[in-house]
């Protein structure tokens, strides 16, 4: 009797403490079809995920699939992409590296990793990877190609290239092939056109509204909207009247108006900033357009001997050579400088009216080839127009 009532009390505790035979089969039932499920099953359920945009489902399927298959490509992008859509940076970079190790050549992964260095306010590791990915190519992906654009305009203007800078921010403005950012470009383009070597997020309080106002000038300028910006600038120096960038700026919309006061203008920028030779290369710019030649070969020399490695201040010399007679003299200048500036339309032009003159027709004739296999089968303007800025170098 005792022992029987023993073994019903193991029998109780056993059916207590054991799943019951409905929970063993689902039990079952759910390992098995844990062990059965394919890679190929896995990987089109993470892709369901991630285009219906369940970031949870996406990336738990994404791990799954990897555990199956390490080297699975597209399961290292949705997890970077995702993480990186969440702000999660450092872990979108983790799985971009892995990523990138086994796709060195694509520049969409080098675009989102730089993208997670800024983020993470790593700049040097940013630009060289953003720049690592315009020279492989973004593959048509306009929604990267913006970002890219803009991110890379600010680390030039961080590094004090200016001109750089310049034209990623004109283009983002241009919206050309269809770029676009959401974020203002004013404030980024004033920093730009004052010399300011900072981050728009570095500015101080009191140095915003100038650099924004700046930026409006700026573009008013390129957009051709010239007595808005004409008005912006006299406002802004009467407030800043020792801003170099201003006298600048405001120097260039006069010069291309053949204005006398341009010249003072950019006079009064060379007193703010001895070392700068951009106002040199306007001002040669502007005496080489109204047939100056001595002048603008003075001030030319000027600029050289501020930077030697100026592609603008050579080009002048090369033409100025070419205008006074000294065409074979021109020609080894514009020559040099072909191979300073990797093929600048402006340098191609130039070259190629000094070969004619020289009577070089051969050659010139492969300069004009070579410009419409660049798009270039038009004469750009002088370089005091505002829409002559040469695109980014990819």
């Amino acid at each position: 009797m005792i022992i029987a009532m023993v073994l019903l009390a193991l029998s109780i505790e056993a059916q207590a403490s054991s799943p019951t035979l409905h929970q063993q089969s689902h039990q079952s039932t759910q390992a098995d079809a844990t062990k059965t499920q394919t890679f190929d099953e896995i990987a089109a359920a993470a892709k369901t995920a991630w285009e219906e945009h369940r970031d949870n489902d996406a990336i738990r399927l994404s791990r799954q699939g990897l555990k199956q298959r390490p080297d699975w490509d597209t399961g290292l992008w949705y997890l970077g992409s995702i993480f990186y859509e969440q702000d999660n940076y450092r872990e979108a970079r983790e799985e971009l590296r892995h990523y990138l190790v086994r796709n060195p050549k694509r520049g969409v992964g080098w675009a989102l990793i730089g993208l997670c260095d800024y983020k993470l306010r790593e700049y040097v590791h940013a630009e060289e990877d953003l720049q690592r990915a315009l020279a492989l190519g973004l593959e048509g992906r306009l929604e990267l190609q913006g970002p890219v654009y803009y991110y890379s305009a600010l680390l030039l203007n961080r590094e004090e290239r200016f001109e750089e800078s310049a034209a990623y921010l004109y283009h983002l403005r241009r919206k050309d092939g269809g770029l676009h950012v959401s974020v203002p470009l004013e404030i980024p383009m004033g920093l730009n056109a004052l010399k300011c070597a900072l981050l728009p997020e570095e500015v101080p309080a009191n140095r915003v509204e100038l650099a924004r106002q700046t930026g409006e000038a700026v573009f008013a300028r390129f957009e051709e909207r010239r007595d808005v910006a004409k008005s912006v600038f006299v406002q802004l120096l009467k407030q800043y009247p020792d801003e170099e960038g201003l006298h600048y700026q405001y120097g260039l919309i006069l010069l291309a108006d053949h204005a006398p006061e341009g010249v003072n203008q950019m006079e009064r920028a060379m007193e703010l900033s001895p070392s700068d030779s951009a106002p040199h290369i306007s001002l040669a710019q502007y005496y080489q357009d109204v047939e100056q030649n001595d002048k603008a070969t003075a001030q030319v020399g000027e600029a050289l001997a501020l930077d030697p490695d100026s592609v603008p201040a050579h080009l002048l010399k090369g033409q100025l050579l070419t205008a006074t007679g000294d065409t074979s003299a021109g020609i080894t200048e514009l020559e040099s400088t072909r191979t300073m500036s990797h093929g600048d339309s402006q340098v191609l032009w130039a070259l190629m009216r000094a070969y004619h003159k020289a009577g070089r027709n051969e050659e010139a004739q492969q300069i004009v080839k070579e410009l419409g296999k660049l798009g270039e089968g038009r004469q750009p303007e002088s370089k005091l127009a505002p829409d002559s800025m040469p695109y980014p170098q990819k």
